[in-house]
């Protein structure tokens, strides 16, 4: 009888697994390790619509984006940035970084990837 339930047991954890899936959240984190406020305004260049984003990261602290599900690859990074044609500018006190197109593809593959499936592109800014 006890062989019996642990089999069921078993059968319907894996259904549920299966069920579920295993693509885990694609995430990218932000993290202000300086000690004043880092405004990001990320720019999209959309056909016939331009749109822009700001936010500003306090220290120390973190914010999250999630964008889909799967993992980071450089595949990836370049068809994030290919496709909404993205600008990103990091202002601090009399300081601003603009990256843009290969740059930012550049700066992005060098993010730390971690988590299940490295679903996680964790992005400094010190």
């Amino acid at each position: 009888m006890a062989a019996t339930f642990l089999k069921l047991l078993l059968f319907l954890g894996m259904a549920l697994g299966a069920l579920t899936g295993c693509d885990p959240a694609l995430r990218m984190v932000f993290q202000n390790h300086t000690s004043q406020p880092i405004r990001l305004t990320t720019v999209y260049a959309r056909p016939a619509r331009p749109d822009t984003a700001e936010q500003q990261l306090l220290p120390p602290g973190q914010t999250t984006h999630y964008l889909g599900i799967g993992g980071w690859t450089d595949t990836l990074i370049h068809r994030l940035v290919r496709r909404h044609e993205r600008r990103w500018e990091l202002a601090r006190a009399g300081d601003t970084l603009r990256l843009e197109g290969p740059a930012l593809v550049a700066f992005l593959r060098r993010c730390p990837r971690k988590g299940f499936a490295k679903s996680t592109l964790v992005v400094d800014l010190r």
